[in-house]
């Protein structure tokens, strides 16, 4: 009989030694690199990342995927800031601080000539003796702009953004910008998607626990 008030003791040995059910011990997928490792790339896009991006988004039947029009209007992203393509990259800089937004829409007019951030300018600005006053704007563009339709989803922007490893995309209507969206924007509505859908599944359970339909 075991003695009263006796507790188990504390399982000190290897994780490596221990039952697979205990984690991810004999997954060496999980592990950390060693300081000053390069980087496994191949094995990670191939691996766990691979996995992860193999995950279906979580849906509910009464929440609705956002849009690129409606993470726009909720972020305040409709009000584009706007440049001319002639413009010097001090005059971009101007609108950015006057505006308080970290990017401009670069304009010509034959329409959308790219997109103009902060880190364009802190990577390309001082670059071969350049100075903002002096040097177009276009030429810091880094090529065409991420742009999506305003009924494109929220999966579909942050997809755009990942292949184009742009930070923000621009939402375009007939031809005319109607919204400038942050990876910050995007990111926070699917913050606040995943939200709503785990409060209606939690709903949906208490109604049936109450019917007693509900099973763990």
């Amino acid at each position: 009989m075991p003695h009263i008030g006796k507790t188990t003791p504390f399982d000190a040995r290897p994780a490596e030694r221990r039952s697979p059910t205990c984690g991810f011990a004999r997954d060496s997928s999980w592990r950390l690199p060693m300081a000053g490792s390069p980087p496994h790339r191949g094995s990670d896009e191939t691996g766990v990342l691979a996995s992860r991006q193999a995950i279906p988004e979580a849906q509910h039947p009464r929440v609705t995927e956002p849009t690129a029009r409606s993470v726009a209007a909720r972020s305040n992203a409709q009000d584009v800031a706007i440049v001319d393509a002639d413009a010097t990259v001090l005059d971009a800089l101007k609108v950015m601080a006057e505006r308080d937004t970290g990017a401009v829409a670069v304009m010509s007019p034959v329409g959308l000539v790219g997109i103009f951030t902060e880190r364009d300018h802190a990577r390309n600005a001082l670059l071969g003796n350049r100075t903002a006053a002096n040097t177009p704007v276009v030429d810091l563009v880094p090529g065409p702009p991420a742009t999506v339709a305003p009924g494109d989803g929220l999966g579909r922007c942050l997809a755009e953004l990942a292949e184009r490893r742009a930070t923000h995309l621009a939402v375009v209507d007939a031809g005319r910008v109607v919204g400038l969206l942050a990876e910050a924007d995007l990111l926070a509505a699917r913050v606040a998607h995943h939200q709503r859908i785990f409060h209606e599944t939690e709903m949906d359970q208490k109604l049936l626990f109450l019917r007693g339909t509900y099973s763990c």
